[in-house]
């Protein structure tokens, strides 16, 4: 039977005019376009047991679905290429975000050893208010959370050596 002629009706939800009808008037499967001439038995199913019917691709029909299935493929790899840059850019934006992350906070850990280191008071106490103002009465987790600063700290710089290689590799 091939493409469907013009007197005959296409379902709605019919797929293109290059997949298959066959000739059972109960099935409505769209059987894939063949891109070989030949008789083909029909994939579908009607009422749950296998479609007994089949369709016929002529020499005509044949060189068209070729056409238009290496105008698909084509179309295909062009929207996976387009999704490929969208999530490379989208990686590398991520990648951009996590290593300002990473530097404000490594400048905010290095200013506080370095206020530390300097007997900077003020800051100091500044600083254990705004995250930890139990701190500021018990000298030993201040000194614990300062061993956790410097422990911070190299990873932090790790992990930003990281990420500048990474988005200068891209």
């Amino acid at each position: 039977m091939g493409f469907f002629s013009h007197t005959e009706k296409l379902p709605g939800n019919w797929p293109s005019r290059f997949h298959h009808k066959c000739t059972s008037k109960k099935c409505t499967y769209p059987n894939s376009p063949q891109a070989a001439e030949g008789r083909y038995v029909c994939l579908g199913k009607v009422n749950g047991s296998p479609c007994k019917g089949t369709y016929e691709v002529s020499p005509s029909d044949a060189k068209a679905a070729a056409g238009w299935i290496s105008r698909e493929v084509e179309r295909e790899a062009e929207q996976s290429k387009k999704l490929m840059a969208h999530l490379q850019e989208a990686r590398r934006r991520k990648d951009d975000e996590h290593l300002q992350l990473y530097q404000n906070e490594l400048a905010t850990y290095k200013r506080v050893l370095q206020a530390d280191a300097e007997g900077d008071i003020r800051f100091i106490r500044q600083y254990i208010r705004d995250i930890d103002s139990v701190a500021l009465f018990e000298p030993e987790r201040w000194h614990t959370h300062l061993i956790h600063l410097r422990e911070e700290v190299l990873r932090l710089q790790r992990l930003v050596r990281e990420l500048q290689l990474k988005t200068m590799n891209t």
